[in-house]
């Protein structure tokens, strides 16, 4: 296992920068831009997996989960298909799964890691940049969620940034983050994929 805690310096992006709107924005603009930016950097079209593998119960949401080629390696879902793995294998449980939707989400049964990668993208003034400082708590969160289902998997929780990040006001925000061994990966860095493929395997 391989825990990056230094900053990921990492390849320009190929498309053309997108606005966030800043202040008042918010909601459906905000949650188009975070889309675009999280269909820009996917790691399942990058790393070419193939359609997704689909387990069906009909009393549950679809679970869906790719694969890399290496089966050392983990499986790979997203958003409201990680609460629906945990729920189809291991049962459901009290509580709202509405607050666990990674944006990517890898789990490796072999080793019993769980590593959770939220993408944040911020290109003007907005409060997106606030929620990296959450990090610790979410992935304390994590760990007790994945707990409540009686799993002894190990979570570990990191970052994918847009360049906005770089800017010097997030330094000590940054250290912070590497303080708390809470890894983050520049889109801009031209190992971004290889370094998180490195993060997970």
């Amino acid at each position: 296992m391989s825990v990056m805690t230094k900053r990921g310096v990492s390849v320009v992006a190929s498309q053309g920068a997108r606005k966030n709107k800043g202040t008042g924005a918010g909601g459906a603009g905000t949650n188009r831009s975070g889309k675009t930016f999280e269909n820009d950097y996917d790691i399942c079209t990058h790393f070419k997996m193939k359609n997704p593998i689909i387990k069906r119960n009909k009393c549950l949401t679809p679970v869906e989960f790719y694969e890399f080629e290496d089966e050392n390696m983990p499986i790979v879902l997203k958003q409201n298909k990680f609460p629906a793995y945990l729920q189809h294998y291991h049962g459901i449980k009290k509580g709202s799964a509405n607050y666990y939707l990674p944006d990517t989400c890898f789990i490796n049964n072999k080793t019993e890691i769980i590593h959770i990668l939220e993408m944040k993208n911020q290109q003007d003034k907005g409060t997106v940049d606030t929620k990296i400082l959450a990090g610790a708590n979410l992935k304390k969160l994590y760990q007790n969620y994945v707990k409540d289902y009686g799993l002894n998997h190990t979570v570990l929780y990191g970052f994918s940034l847009s360049t906005w990040f770089r800017k010097e006001k997030y330094k000590d925000w940054l250290r912070l983050l590497d303080e708390d061994c809470i890894p983050y990966f520049f889109v801009d860095d031209k190992e971004y994929y290889n370094k998180i493929k490195i993060w997970v395997q």
